[in-house]
C-alpha cells in the first residue's frame, strides 16, 4: 500500500512527460533526440516502413547543424558526416577557372543525416 503524502505517492504522481511526433524526416528525429535528452518519453510515427533513405537532397553544412547535432546528443566527427570541400570554383564554357573563393565546408546528403540521427533513437521509438 502506497501511502498518500510519501515518496513512493509522489513517484507515482511524477509521471515522465510524453511526446508523440508524426513524422520520421530530419527535423521529427532531431525533436525526438532533442527531447529524448531532456528526459521525455518519445514515440515517432512515419507512415512509411523502414528508411527514408533516397529522398531529399544534398546539404551544404553550416555551423547550426553542428550546434544542432551537439545539442541532441550526436558526436560525429565532421569528416564522418560528408565529404570537406575547400571552396568553390566557376568555370566558363571552355572549363577555364574564371573565379574561385575559399569557402571550406563539409558537403553530405538528407539521406545521410537521416540515417545517423535514426540510428540514434532506441529500438521501439520508430516504426520498423
Amino acid at each position: 500500500m502506497i501511502l498518500p503524502g510519501s515518496s513512493a505517492q509522489a513517484l507515482v504522481n511524477r509521471k515522465q512527460p510524453q511526446a508523440l511526433i508524426i513524422g520520421g524526416s530530419v527535423a521529427g528525429l532531431f525533436s525526438a533526440l532533442l527531447l529524448r535528452r531532456q528526459g521525455w518519453r518519445v514515440d515517432v510515427f512515419e507512415r512509411t516502413a523502414g528508411e527514408l533513405t533516397g529522398r531529399g537532397a544534398g546539404i551544404v553544412t553550416h555551423q547550426s547543424l553542428f550546434d544542432i547535432l551537439d545539442l541532441a546528443g550526436v558526436t560525429i566527427a565532421p569528416a564522418d558526416l560528408g565529404t570537406a570541400v575547400e571552396g568553390r570554383s566557376v568555370f566558363d564554357n571552355t572549363g577555364a577557372i574564371v573565379a574561385q573563393m575559399e569557402l571550406k565546408q563539409i558537403l553530405t546528403s538528407w539521406g545521410r543525416l537521416h540515417s545517423i540521427l535514426r540510428r540514434l533513437l532506441p529500438v521501439g521509438v520508430l516504426p520498423p
